[in-house]
């Protein structure tokens, strides 16, 4: 909040003298960066101005000032940007307040913008689970905010996509979005690559170089893995979050940058702060607004949407027709722990798409460590109605092994195209043992 004053004796003949000397402390505030709301007020004792930024609760009155000044300044009122005048009556005057309205004031803009958010991002996939359709409803409702976001979520759950959909469904759609791993540089190299760095800063600066910071001017900056950042260098950046200024190493003066920052970790920043490897400060500059992002484990039920998205994706890629699925390549999907997340997932859809060769894609076009992992991993779904309601009947391990091994023959019978050498060499295991096991499951191949 900023204040100035100007005293002068209370009078209903205001002098010209009296009002100068309020402009002339109320001219440079107006002008202040992020003004939404400005409160005039010429009291008894003297005069008083009260600036609101633009954290400030929308109103309706923009720029409210009581007659004597009122006058003085509505030719400046454009200069200022205020869209709105209200003149609030001194006692003494005996005309009703006027209104002349100058078109929506900026809240009414914020507010018919957050009615109509932009749609978000082509490479998001928001699957039937709640827990994914309540972070993207968050996600709308954030994006017209300029406030920073902190997206945690382990590796692969779609953090990058999550900072660009918040980018393109924000007032800086159009203007850069720029990411950047800072666990991809070391220690000494993060600095330059944040803030630039001056011609000779150091051994290889052949040339004056823009940082992430810059390139971001305007727009977005992601930035991912803020969690490796060490301490040293946490403190310079806290620094820039305060201040929306850059020094480039080897500079010696300040850039100023207008950039919205979005912030990715795959740990939570408590931990690290309680263990005093993060900076506390620094997490509560970050925290402004927070995405946690579920592990794909905790949201299977999302998991044949992704499937169909990404297969589509790789087979339009090559020009060919998306197969249909058997039913034991998506059981073995939704079994499987995807310690990956959404990535691994993705990048098993594209082997499939480049693995598949007839119009269906079976247990053969998925990898060993997959089907695998799978058969340790049985969903509800996959075990006997009675287990998976909880119930006390017993059921036959016997019989759920030999169809879990069943199962294991089949894929490695089709991987290897009917080939009981290669067969047993993918289950590791001797060719006369897959003889004996495939006659036990009474299979024909």
């Amino acid at each position: 909040m900023a204040t100035a004053t100007a005293r002068d004796e209370a009078a209903p003949g205001i002098r010209r003298g009296q009002i100068e000397a309020v402009l002339n402390r109320v001219r440079p505030l107006l002008r202040a960066d992020g003004l939404d709301i400005a409160l005039v007020d010429l009291q008894g004792d003297g005069a008083s101005v009260r600036l609101a930024g633009p954290h400030a609760t929308c109103g309706s009155t923009p720029l409210n000032l009581h007659t004597g000044l009122a006058e003085a300044l509505r030719d400046e009122i454009p200069d200022f940007g205020a869209l709105q005048l209200l003149v609030t009556p001194q006692p003494w005057e005996r005309h009703p307040p006027s209104a002349p309205a100058r078109g929506p004031t900026p809240c009414d803009q914020r507010q018919a913008g957050a009615r109509t958010p932009a749609p978000l991002s082509d490479e998001v996939v928001v699957g039937p689970s709640a827990r994914m359709q309540a972070v993207f409803a968050f996600v709308r409702t954030i994006s017209e905010s300029e406030s920073t976001v902190l997206i945690t979520g382990e590796t692969g759950t779609g953090k990058e996509v999550t900072a660009t959909s918040i980018h393109e469904a924000s007032r800086r759609r159009g203007r850069p979005f720029v990411a950047v791993s800072c666990a991809l540089f070391s220690d000494e190299i993060v600095e330059s690559e944040l803030f630039g760095h001056t011609r000779g800063a150091f051994t290889g600066a052949a040339h004056d170089r823009a940082g992430r910071f810059e390139l971001a001017d305007g727009g977005t900056l992601f930035l991912d893995d803020l969690d490796d950042v060490p301490l040293s260098m946490q403190v310079k950046l806290l620094r820039v979050l305060q201040d929306r200024t850059v020094q480039r190493v080897g500079g010696s003066h300040t850039i100023p940058v207008d950039v919205r920052i979005l912030a990715g970790t795959k740990r939570d920043l408590k931990h690290l702060v309680a263990s005093g490897t993060f900076r506390e400060d620094l997490y509560h500059r970050l925290n402004v607004l927070s995405v946690l992002l579920p592990p794909l484990r905790e949201r299977r039920e999302d998991i044949p949407m992704l499937m169909d998205h990404f297969l589509s994706r790789y087979c339009r890629r090559r020009g060919e027709a998306v197969p249909a699925i058997a039913s034991a390549v998506q059981d073995a999907f939704l079994r499987y722990p995807w310690p990956g997340n959404v990535r691994e997932l993705e990048h098993a859809c594209e082997r499939m798409a480049q693995t598949c060769t007839c119009g269906t894609m079976r247990t053969g076009c998925l990898s060993m460590t997959i089907m695998l992992e799978a058969s340790k991993q049985p969903t509800l779904e996959a075990l006997p109605p009675e287990a998976a309601r909880g119930d006390a009947t017993p059921f036959s391990l016997d019989a759920r092994m030999r169809e879990e091994e069943a199962t294991l023959i089949g894929w490695a019978l089709e991987a290897s195209g009917g080939n009981k050498t290669r067969a047993a060499a993918l289950l590791q295991i001797k060719r006369t043992t897959l003889g004996d096991r495939i006659e036990r499951c009474g299979l024909n191949a």
